[in-house]
């Protein structure tokens, strides 16, 4: 609780056992001027109490346990110290008083952000400081603790590596990172520093203990220091009361350094015992106060101490009981074997009990007394056979894949690509058309509502023309030609394009009897050269081309109904003029 000072006599004080006595400690920092060492000021840290942080059980302990996934917790705690600083003589005289009373607010906040880790932040206040200024000698003058100040801001961080939340053992890692915030020399180091931690804890039923290590440190010229606590407790009222003992305490693992020459540092240890007791209200709020003394002689380990908390802390989780194991399913089909009718077999619900349970009946959609799962064509009725590809199949008598219920050719082979009516019939030239309705059996065409054409090119050559077997169509009254007709163009350029000896194509326009016989004249003409246009865009060369109108002078049939009328409206290839000379060779 005191400093000792091994000196005869109060005016034979030196500056060396000033500064031993000032620096007992391992952690604060007196500030400590110099005079005749060019002024610098030395700071040693004054609190040998880092509150626990908001969450933890014990007042000065570092829990384990992280409880929550994105749970806040806050936390105030106050401190006052009574003559934490005592200047005595090696006969117990007391010869100065630095530090006679110090209260302190430590605001404190942390965050579990996953339910094994942990964010903390505290900054502590330095509400009221009093002590007496000591000079020794006339060049050393030690600074007391007076009025309010701002102390180190301390952030950190901890995980649970082991253990259950409200287990019997767990077992947790973290650290602190020490921010230089202190505008008072007896409230910080005055730069950044680091303590990692170590922490145990767990909890049996009513009882609770945890425990912590850590090592603080600084640079070479200030003392590292090992710093530790551990508690005991029990909880009473259903959680709603906590009390038992705990103790802190620090040691300085290396020494300090001369300065000028002059003064050293030596090494110091300070244990501090308290008794505390907690209530829980309100499920979430928690009012504490705690009370001990520093039992060594050490700067910052004071004669008494009390503690107040007040903290927002939603209280840790309890595990669940596990849930009861599922009943019996032997066949894992979901239905318990109690209630399983066919408890080996994967089975389907039913509203039936003796069938509940069991696999389904075998479908047989296409009801040919062969299962679904067996016939190679569950949507047709077929007959067995001894092939499985064709199991359940209807019969197809040609061989040609087309089973004879949609076989039009049941007796012929026919390709499956002809459709419709003639399905399964033989298809010569392979252009889907079935050789009983193909105008054209060698050759293969196009479809053609004109029985005379179906299945014909749109168009082929003859000595005395190019054949068109699909209408050029036009918009009414005009020479603009329809889209739908490109395709008819197209085949015409692909006959110039592979007979170059036809050196002279004349475009017939022909009309209907239907208006003016001038402007049917001149409709025609028009649209002959539409057409030679849209050869040319093909790349046929204009030379072979010449536009004729013939109106209505040379109908195909003279009768009048709109039938005849729609024939006679055409557009003819004639060849005027051949070159053999000019054919490709083949």
């Amino acid at each position: 609780m005191y400093c000792a000072v091994t000196v005869a006599g109060f005016a034979t004080l030196t500056q060396r056992t000033l500064l031993q006595a000032a620096r007992h400690s391992l952690a604060p920092l007196v500030a400590i001027t110099a005079l005749a060492a060019s002024a610098d000021a030395q700071e040693a840290v004054m609190s040998r109490l880092e509150p626990a942080v908001a969450g933890d059980a014990f007042f000065t302990v570092l829990g384990a346990n992280v409880d929550g996934k994105v749970v806040p917790r806050g936390q105030l705690t106050v401190d006052y110290q009574h003559r934490p600083f005592v200047l005595v003589d090696d006969v117990g005289n007391e010869l100065a008083v630095p530090s006679s009373a110090r209260l302190l607010l430590h605001a404190s906040a942390s965050l579990a952000i996953v339910d094994r880790v942990l964010v903390t932040v505290d900054a502590p206040f330095a509400v009221l400081q009093r002590g007496d200024t000591v000079i020794l000698g006339p060049t050393f003058e030690l600074a007391p603790t007076s009025g309010a100040a701002v102390g180190e801001v301390r952030a950190g961080v901890r995980a649970r590596v082991f253990g259950e939340a409200s287990a019997p053992f767990q077992v947790g890692v973290g650290g602190f990172v020490y921010l230089p915030t202190a505008n008072d020399p007896w409230g910080g180091e005055g730069y950044v520093h680091g303590q990692p931690t170590l922490q145990l804890g767990g909890r049996a039923g009513m009882f609770r203990y945890g425990s912590h290590v850590g090592v603080k440190l600084r640079r070479s010229e200030d003392p590292t220091s090992l710093h530790y606590a551990a508690g005991f407790g029990v909880s009473l009222l259903n959680d709603a009361l906590f009390l038992g003992p705990e103790a802190h305490g620090s040691y300085d693992l290396t020494g300090g350094v001369p300065i000028q020459g002059l003064l050293d540092l030596t090494t110091g240890s300070a244990v501090e015992v308290l008794g505390g007791v907690q209530y829980r209200f309100l499920r979430s709020f928690v009012v504490g106060a705690a009370a001990g003394s520093g039992i060594t002689e050490a700067v910052g380990s004071p004669q008494a101490r009390v503690l107040l908390r007040l903290a927002y802390s939603p209280p840790p989780g309890t595990a669940e009981p596990p849930p009861p194991p599922p009943p019996p399913d032997s066949d894992r089909d979901g239905f318990p074997d109690a209630k399983d009718a066919c408890p080996k077999e994967l089975g389907v619900a039913s509203p039936d009990p003796k069938k509940n349970g069991c696999p389904p009946p075998k479908s047989d959609d296409d009801e040919d007394g062969i299962p679904d799962d067996d016939d190679a064509c569950p949507a047709m009725a077929g007959i067995k056979q001894p092939d499985k590809k064709n199991n359940g199949c209807p019969p197809d008598s040609d061989k040609d894949g087309v089973f004879d219920p949609e076989d039009a050719c049941p007796s012929e082979v026919g390709p499956k690509s002809v459709k419709g009516s003639d399905r399964g019939c033989p298809d010569k030239d392979g252009d889907t058309i079935a050789d009983r309705s193909d105008a054209c059996v060698d050759v293969s065409g196009f479809p053609n509502a004109d029985p005379k054409r179906n299945g014909c090119p749109r168009a082929i050559v003859t000595d005395q023309q190019i054949v068109i077997n699909q209408r050029i169509e036009f918009d009414t009254d005009k020479a603009t030609i329809l889209e739908e007709s490109f395709v008819v163009l197209d085949a015409v350029a692909a006959i110039l394009d592979e007979h170059p000896e036809i050196v002279l194509i004349e475009v017939g326009g022909h009309t209907d009897d239907l208006g003016e016989p001038f402007k049917n004249m001149l409709l025609s003409q028009n649209r002959a050269t539409s057409v030679i246009d849209g050869l040319r865009q093909r790349g046929i060369n204009i030379r072979r081309l010449q536009a004729k109108g013939y109106g209505s002078m040379k109908p195909l049939d003279r009768a009048t109904t709109d039938e005849v009328r729609k024939r006679n409206r055409r557009v003819e290839f004639k060849i005027m003029f051949k070159n053999p000379a000019l054919a490709k060779k083949k």
